[in-house]
This record gives C-alpha cells, sequence and structure tokens, in this order.
C-alpha cells in the first residue's frame, strides 16, 4: 500500500520544480518614463536580464548570466533607457595586505562588478575603469566590492554616486560614476574609521557611518574635517538603519531603539544630532524596513516594515489614495509597491492573498488600468498551498516565542508528521510571507515550524540582545520548546520529526542531533556551521568580524556548542549539503565535519555541490537539494507499521 501524508496524493502534488525551480520573476524595475519594465528571469541554470517594452508589449533578453562567469544580483533603470546591473563572481585572490597593518590570510572572495547596458542591448560596458599607477599605468588595486551605490542622483541622466576602496583598501570614498562614459570623478577622501557614506539625492554627501572598536559613530561633514558622535549616546541598542538622507541633507531617516525598548524612525537632525521627530512607531515590533521614495520631491511617501506580516505606512495621500483604489479593485490582497516611473504615473506591485505566493501587476495612472505580469511560483496549484499563519508560545524560561506554523492543505491538524525549520541569520527573522521551503514540506504532507528564537531580529531590543552568547544554549532551547508545544497542542505527532535548516538553522539542526536526539527521527543541514572554533578563528580575517565574535558564545562554552566536537552523540541519521563556492559558511565547516562523522560510523548523507553558493543560485542545485530532502523524509518519517 502506498503511504499518503496528506490529501494529496503522490500523482497530484505538484513536482518538486514548482517549488525549488528558481523564481519566474525577481527585481522588477519601471524605467524613469514608465515605458519599460526589467526583470530578472530564469532561462536554464540561471537568471537574466529581460526587458519588457509597454508601449509594443514585446519583451527581449539583455543580458545572459554564466554560472561559471558570474550571476545578477540586481538591476536598476537609472533613466528611460539606461540600465546598471551588478553581478557577483565566487574567486580565489591572492591573500595579502590589507593596508599598513594588517594582512589578510584567506583568498576566498565573492567580488561584485557593475555593468551597464541600454534597453535595447545596445551600448554594453562593464563599469568602474581599474585603477592605475600615475606614472608607470600599472594596475594596482581593483576593489573586491564595486557594487555599493551610494545614492542613484535620479535627476543626474549619466552619473551615480558610489562608493570604492580605491585610494586605501579598507576604506572606501565617493565617486561619481558616468554610467554612459564610464569615468570617475573624485568626490570625497576616505576617513578611518568610515565604511559606509550617506547622500542625498542631489549628491550631497551628509555623512559617514564606521566603528569605533563595535560601537557605531557618525562622523558629520563641518568644512574642516569631520565631528564624530557616538551613536549610543542617542541609541539605546546596538543595532541602528539609516534609511536615507533628507532633500536639504541637513538630516537622516533613520531606525533605531531611542528608549522605547523597539526601534522606531526617527529624523535625526544633524546639526545637534538630535531627534527632530518620530515618524512611525509600533507598540509591539521593531520599525526595520525599507522607506519608499517620490522622486520629484524627494520625499519618502511611505514605510514598509515587518510586524507578523508586511506592513505600510503612508506619509503621502495622493499614494494612499492610488493604492486604496488598488486594494479596491482587488480585494482580500494585500498590496505593496515594489517600482515606480519617475512621475510615479507607473508602479509595478506585489500583491499577495496568503497562502498564496506573491503575484506581479503592474499599474498605470493615466488610464487607471492593472496589467497582470505573473507570479514568480506559477505551478502550485491553490489546492497545494498549506496556511501559514502567525503563532506564540513561551520558552522554558518564561520568554514569548514568536513563529509561524504551516499546515498541509485539507488535513486536519492531528499527529502530523512535523518539520523544525528554524532561519539562518541567526540574526535575522522569519515572516509571514510566501517562503517555498514551507510550502514544499506542507505540500508532501509535513507541519513546519519556522520559530523566531531568541537572537532574532523585529521584536525589540532586549528580544535581539538576549540571543548574544547563546549558539547552542537558549537560542537552541527556544527551537525545541516550540517543538514541544506543537507536540502537546496535538498538532504534531512526536514519533515522525525532522529538524532542517541553512546557515546558522543547518547549525541548530546538528545540534538538535546530539543535545536532543530522542526528539528527531532525522536532521539537515544546508551550508550549516559545524565547528563554532574554527569559525570563531576565521572572524578575524574579516574587517568587522569582531561585531560578530562577541554575539558568539565565550570560548570556554564553544566545543560544547559545537556539533563537531560532539559526534559521538550524535543521535540521528543527519543529511548535509553544501556548495564549494560558498563564501559565508566555507565548506570545511561540512567537509570536517563529515570526515569526523565518517570515523565514528554515525549514518549521515553527505552531497557536496560543484560550485554551489550560500544562496542557491543554480537550478540544479535548488532541485538536487529538495529531490534529496523528499527522499529522506520519506526514509525517516513514514509512520511506523501496525
Amino acid at each position: 500500500m502506498a503511504l499518503s501524508f496528506g490529501v494529496l496524493d503522490a500523482a497530484e502534488r505538484p513536482p518538486i520544480s514548482a517549488y525549488a525551480s528558481l523564481p519566474q520573476f525577481e527585481g522588477l524595475d519601471v524605467s524613469q518614463d514608465g515605458d519599460r519594465v526589467l526583470m530578472l528571469r530564469p532561462f536554464g541554470e540561471s537568471e537574466h536580464l529581460v526587458v519588457l517594452d509597454l508601449r509594443t508589449q514585446s519583451s527581449k533578453l539583455i543580458l545572459a548570466s554564466d554560472p561559471s562567469k558570474f550571476l545578477f544580483n540586481w538591476c536598476v533603470f537609472k533613466t528611460d533607457v539606461r540600465i546598471v546591473c551588478s553581478v557577483r563572481a565566487y574567486v580565489l585572490l591572492t591573500a595579502g595586505p590589507m593596508g599598513f597593518d594588517r594582512w589578510y590570510p584567506e583568498g576566498r572572495a565573492i567580488v561584485t562588478r557593475l555593468m551597464a547596458v541600454d534597453a535595447d542591448g545596445s551600448n554594453y560596458v562593464q563599469l568602474v575603469p581599474s585603477a592605475v599607477t600615475k606614472l608607470a599605468g600599472d594596475v594596482v588595486w581593483n576593489d573586491q566590492a564595486q557594487d555599493r551605490i551610494v545614492n542613484w542622483l535620479p535627476d543626474d541622466p549619466n552619473d551615480v554616486l558610489i562608493e570604492l576602496n580605491r585610494e586605501d583598501a579598507r576604506f572606501p570614498s565617493v565617486y561619481k560614476l558616468d554610467v554612459r562614459k564610464n569615468t570617475l570623478r573624485h568626490e570625497v577622501t576616505f576617513h578611518p574609521p568610515i565604511s559606509d557614506w550617506y547622500a542625498n539625492m542631489a549628491g550631497k554627501v551628509a555623512l559617514g557611518v564606521g566603528l569605533r572598536d563595535i560601537t557605531p559613530h557618525l562622523f558629520l561633514p563641518d568644512g574642516k574635517g569631520y565631528r564624530e558622535f557616538d551613536v549610543t549616546r542617542l541609541s539605546k541598542s546596538d543595532t541602528h538603519d539609516i534609511l536615507g538622507v533628507s532633500p536639504d541633507g541637513d538630516s537622516v531617516y533613520a531606525a533605531f531603539d531611542s528608549g522605547s525598548g523597539r526601534s522606531a524612525l526617527h529624523e535625526v537632525r544633524l546639526r545637534d544630532v538630535s531627534i527632530a521627530r518620530t515618524w512611525v512607531d509600533d507598540p509591539e515590533f521593531d520599525v526595520w524596513g525599507k522607506l519608499l521614495w517620490d522622486l520629484p520631491t524627494q520625499r519618502p511617501f511611505a514605510l514598509l516594515y515587518q510586524r507578523d506580516y508586511p506592513s505600510i505606512v503612508w506619509f503621502d495621500d495622493a499614494w494612499k489614495a492610488k493604492f486604496d483604489a488598488i486594494d479596491r479593485a482587488l480585494p482580500g490582497t494585500r498590496n505593496i509597491p515594489m517600482n515606480w516611473s519617475h512621475d510615479g504615473s507607473v508602479v509595478v506591485f506585489a500583491s499577495t492573498s496568503p497562502p498564496s505566493a506573491p503575484v506581479y501587476y503592474l499599474y498605470e495612472d493615466r488610464a487607471k488600468k492593472i496589467t497582470k505580469i505573473g507570479s514568480p511560483y506559477p505551478n502550485i496549484p491553490a489546492e497545494a498551498l498549506g496556511e501559514t499563519k502567525a503563532v506564540r508560545y513561551v520558552a522554558r524560561d518564561g520568554l514569548p516565542i514568536s513563529a509561524y506554523l504551516t499546515l498541509p492543505p485539507a488535513v486536519e491538524p492531528k499527529k502530523l508528521p512535523t518539520i523544525i525549520l528554524p532561519h539562518g541569520g541567526p540574526f535575522a527573522r522569519d515572516t509571514g510571507g510566501f517562503d517555498y521551503w514551507p510550502q514544499f514540506f506542507a505540500s508532501r504532507g509535513y507541519a513546519v515550524l519556522q520559530p523566531n528564537y531568541r537572537g532574532s531580529i523585529g521584536y525589540g531590543t532586549s528580544f535581539q540582545q538576549a540571543g548574544y552568547g547563546q549558539w547552542g544554549e537558549a537560542m537552541q532551547n527556544d527551537v525545541i520548546d516550540g517543538l514541544k508545544w506543537l507536540v502537546a497542542s496535538g498538532v504534531t505527532d512526536p514519533a515522525r520529526v525532522c529538524i532542517v535548516g541553512g546557515s546558522y538553522g543547518g547549525y541548530a539542526a546538528l545540534v538538535a542531533a546530539y543535545k536532543t536526539p530522542e526528539l528527531f527521527r532525522c536532521a539537515v543541514s544546508f551550508a550549516g556551521v559545524a565547528d563554532l572554533r574554527a569559525m570563531k578563528q576565521k572572524l578575524d580575517y574579516f574587517q568587522f568580524g569582531k561585531v560578530t565574535r562577541v554575539r558568539l558564545p565565550p570560548d570556554n562554552e564553544l566545543d560544547r556548542n559545537s556539533p563537531i566536537a560532539n559526534v559521538d552523540r550524535i543521535g540521528v541519521p543527519l543529511l548535509i549539503v553544501h556548495g564549494d563556492q560558498d563564501r559565508v559558511v566555507y565548506i570545511e565547516q561540512s567537509t570536517s565535519f563529515v570526515a569526523a562523522l565518517e570515523k565514528a560510523g554515525k549514518p549521515h548523507q553527505f552531497i557536496l555541490q560543484p560550485g554551489g553558493d550560500h544562496f542557491l543560485s543554480v537550478t540544479s542545485q535548488r532541485l538536487q537539494l529538495f529531490e534529496a530532502m523528499e527522499s529522506f523524509m520519506q526514509a525517516h518519517l513514514a509512520p511506523a507499521p501496525n
């Protein structure tokens, strides 16, 4: 007899490719005049640049990527026809000096470059000319990251403001880059320890931000040099986010905790570094998000941020009225602007109606017309989607934990096989939007819990800081307590549970395999950390590694919280998948761990993905992972025989 985990029999379930293929549309962007929309679309193994001409209703492939050479990060219309794209490549550099006082011992790197091309495919150029010595003309240094746009300068037809580590290998200077002539003009000289610069849309550089040890400082130009300001005098948290600069360049919009215990959106006056106005303050959630800008006025018209689900706060009545009309035209949906023409008359927006994947639409103000572009996951039928709902449970020490529970479609939520799916980061969070991982598992009959354990962002300063130093400890307990809550509520069959995760989530899965093996039948790690001591040592290679080091367990707790030091305690079968071009979690984290598993005789399956990165950027590698997970779950989570 065939086993059935849910209402969808095997013949009815969407194929794995419906979930694991690259999204059909990403990165949609409208030209300044509103006549064209660009997008990244998958063909073969990776995404390529395609332009849709709204006048002729025709589309054209403009630039194709090659995973062995480069992959797209993003593309943006600079003008009506000129497009700028960021691409990345995984390379092995020669390790060497970083400035006068430091050596960089690790040569594996991600390099980013800018390309420019017209909307018809002509006038292609790789941007940012190579640096050369003044006398000999020899190339002396090329910045590893060359796509850090400070401001797009929307009213300038040719230039963007960009920061480059060109004069110094560690600290960037600011340049104007002509995206047609490919010329650079120096604007602001590097100033240690500034690592990021901010400017208004007119190109006025308003401030720089850098770290003194691990404390952020603002550096404010005063005509003679820079006034320096310790951010902790204003913010009660160790994190802040500058979202933009005011039109006059005299203030910035920033998200930080000014004393309420949560981040709010403030306007900070730079003259005296004081709060001029608090724009958005949420009593439950941190206000971390994205400002949406009206280009003619150069002022924000809305804030998009995350509560349990995406939320938008409008500052402009005309924009709000426009989306009120869209909401009425598409009842029962959440509609979020993604990109728009310079005058705002043509808008691409995402329309969501949980649990479905978003659908992208084009709104044209003049015609009051809405045109469907499509869904990034068009091959998942509605009947195969599981409901995702925000839930709360209480950890063993009394701390409330937020999570998302996705249930398989049309199945009574009792005694279900279950996947525990902790997010990566770890200082990140899961959201209530469509996620192809839990939807894939739900279509196979599994309940899926995504816990936002302590340390996750979005739930207040104390909640985030409660995760510092808690890898494998209280953060892990929060994940386990989520499983225990599901079992107590009757949703989960305690005999059929697997823990799955990527990056930090993979680490949490491996820790569960030796700390609480009695609770799980299996564990899956994609690109997971297995050796905290090795990771902590490698953080010294990076300029801002100390910020991460202080959030890891102290040295005397590393071994008890490292899977590689506890291989003898592993008590469940493991599936481990890792790409050898991963530049976030190095491949040795998995290969060394697998060698230890083999020596200890522990059951495991290891898939090394040649050319694979941390983001599953290639179609065949996504499919390979999801096929392996499906087989692994079927083998280990099948009901016990009667």
